[in-house]
C-alpha cells in the first residue's frame, strides 16, 4: 500500500504534541544559559601568600583575602560566589558578552566531539531528536553563510569537486565530492538574510562561503515556539518572530554532495545536494 496504511487506510501523521516535545523545541530555539560554568580559582600556594580580589558584581564591594574565587567559564570574570553572578547577569552579559545559547553551547560540542562533557545533554537530544521525527520534513531550497573562516578551513570548501566538473564520476550518482557537519545547523529560506553575514566592511576581503542546499530533511520550528516573557517576538532570541519564521534546522550528521561550485574573489558559492541518512534509508526497511 502505498499510502502506508494497509488496509486499514492511511496512517495519521504524528503530531508534536506532549508538553515536553514542546518544551523541548523551545529550549533549543529561546533558552539563555542562565550561567556559565562557574570554575575555582587556585589558592594561594604559600599560607603567607595574601590574596586580594573584588567580585565583578558592582554590588558586592568586599575585599576578599585567602578566599576562594570563582571565575566565569566564558570569559573568566571573578566573583566572589554564584549568587553574585546570578544577581549581575543581566550587565554582566551585555558587558562581556556571555549570552550564548544552550543550542550554541551544544553545537560546539557536537563540533568538537567531547561526549564525556555532553553525557548530562544525553537525555534532553534524545528527547529533541524524537520530537523533530515526529515533525513533517521541509523539503527545499536553503541558504547558509560561513564567515570568519580560517584560509585553511576554506581551502578545504574551495578544493572540493562538484559533480559538473567531475570528469571521473560525472556520469555517475555518486560523482561530487562529499562532506557533513556534525552540528545542528540554523539555515535560512531568504537568500538575502543569509547574505547580510557579508555585510560588514571588514569581510569584503575576508574568506567566505555561501552554501545553497537542497534538503530533504529539515525542520522549522517557529509553529512551536513562543517568545520569553518579556521578550518582544521580533527581539534577537526571541521565537516566534518574523525572522524566525525564516529559520529552518538542519540535525546532526546532515551529509551533503557538491554539484557546482563558484568562486568570486574571497567569496566562495557551493551549491549543495544533501544526501539520506542512514537512519532514513533504514525507517524505510522496517515500513516497508
Amino acid at each position: 500500500d502505498a499510502s502506508g496504511g494497509g488496509a486499514g487506510g492511511a496512517v495519521p501523521e504524528p503530531t508534536v504534541g506532549p508538553p515536553d516535545e514542546v518544551a523541548a523545541l523551545n529550549l533549543w530555539a529561546v533558552e539563555w544559559l542562565p550561567l556559565r560554568d562557574m570554575q575555582k580559582l587556585d589558592k594561594p600556594r604559600e599560607k603567607g601568600e595574601l590574596v586580594f580580589a573584588v567580585c565583578t558584581n558592582p554590588k558586592c564591594e568586599t575585599k576578599y583575602v585567602l578566599k576562594t574565587f570563582f571565575k566565569c567559564g566564558g570569559c573568566g570574570a571573578k566573583y566572589c560566589s554564584v549568587e553574585c553572578q546570578r544577581d549581575d547577569w543581566k550587565a554582566h552579559t551585555g558587558e562581556f558578552h556571555c549570552d550564548a545559547t544552550l543550542s550554541r553551547e551544544l553545537g560546539r560540542e557536537l563540533k568538537r566531539r567531547e561526549w564525556r562533557r555532553m553525557a548530562p545533554a544525553w537525555p534532553y537530544l534524545k528527547l529533541l531528536m524524537c520530537t523533530l521525527a515526529k515533525m513533517t520534513p521541509y523539503e527545499g531550497y536553503l541558504w547558509y553563510g560561513m564567515a570568519y573562516l580560517r584560509e585553511k578551513d576554506w581551502a578545504l570548501y574551495a578544493k572540493m569537486v562538484p559533480k559538473d566538473r567531475d570528469e571521473k564520476r560525472q556520469r555517475s550518482k555518486e560523482g561530487g565530492d562529499t562532506f557533513a557537519w556534525s552540528c545542528f545547523t540554523p539555515c535560512v529560506v531568504n537568500r538575502n538574510r543569509a547574505e547580510n553575514l557579508f555585510a560588514k566592511k571588514e569581510l569584503a576581503r575576508a574568506p567566505r562561503v555561501l552554501f545553497e542546499i537542497k534538503t530533504i530533511e529539515a525542520y522549522r520550528l517557529c509553529q512551536y515556539v513562543e517568545p520569553p516573557e518579556g521578550v518582544a517576538p521580533s527581539s534577537p532570541g526571541a521565537g516566534g518572530g518574523e525572522g524566525d519564521k525564516d529559520e529552518v534546522l538542519l540535525p546532526p550528521g546532515s551529509t551533503f554532495r557538491v554539484m557546482t561550485s563558484t568562486q568570486t574573489g574571497t567569496l566562495l558559492h557551493l551549491v549543495l545536494e544533501q544526501l539520506p541518512q542512514p537512519y532514513s534509508a533504514a525507517a524505510e526497511d522496517e515500513s516497508a
